[in-house]
C-alpha cells in the first residue's frame, strides 16, 4: 500500500516538474524570437543579421564540423573590424538607457 502512495506522489511531482520545464522552455524560446544577432562593418553597416538561436546553432555546428573555416572567419573579422552584436526588440513599457562606448570617447 505505501509502495503505491509513494508511486503516485513521484508521479504527481514529476508531471509537476516536467509541465513546469515545459512552460520555461516555451517562456525562453518567446525571449529568443525578440533578440538578434547582427554583424556590422567597422563603419556600422549592417553585413548579416539573423535570429540569436539560429547564429548560435550555425556557430555551434560550424564548431564542430569545420573548425578551421571558422578560425579563418573569426580572424578575418578581427582584421576587418567586424563588430558582432545582439540586439533585443523592445516592449513599448521598455525604457531605454544609451550606454557610451569607448568609441564615443574617442570624439
Amino acid at each position: 500500500m505505501t509502495q503505491n502512495t509513494n508511486r503516485d506522489q513521484i508521479l504527481r511531482i514529476a508531471r509537476r516538474f516536467g509541465a513546469n520545464m515545459l512552460e520555461r522552455g516555451q517562456q525562453q524560446l518567446r525571449k529568443s524570437h525578440s533578440r538578434h544577432l547582427v554583424v556590422r562593418q567597422g563603419n556600422g553597416t549592417k553585413l548579416v543579421e539573423v535570429n540569436l538561436i539560429v547564429g548560435v546553432l550555425l556557430f555551434a555546428l560550424s564548431l564542430f564540423t569545420v573548425p578551421w573555416l571558422l578560425m579563418i572567419v573569426a580572424f578575418g573579422g578581427m582584421m576587418a573590424k567586424w563588430r558582432v552584436e545582439i540586439l533585443r526588440e523592445l516592449d513599448k513599457e521598455d525604457k531605454i538607457i544609451e550606454m557610451p562606448t569607448s568609441e564615443d570617447n574617442r570624439e
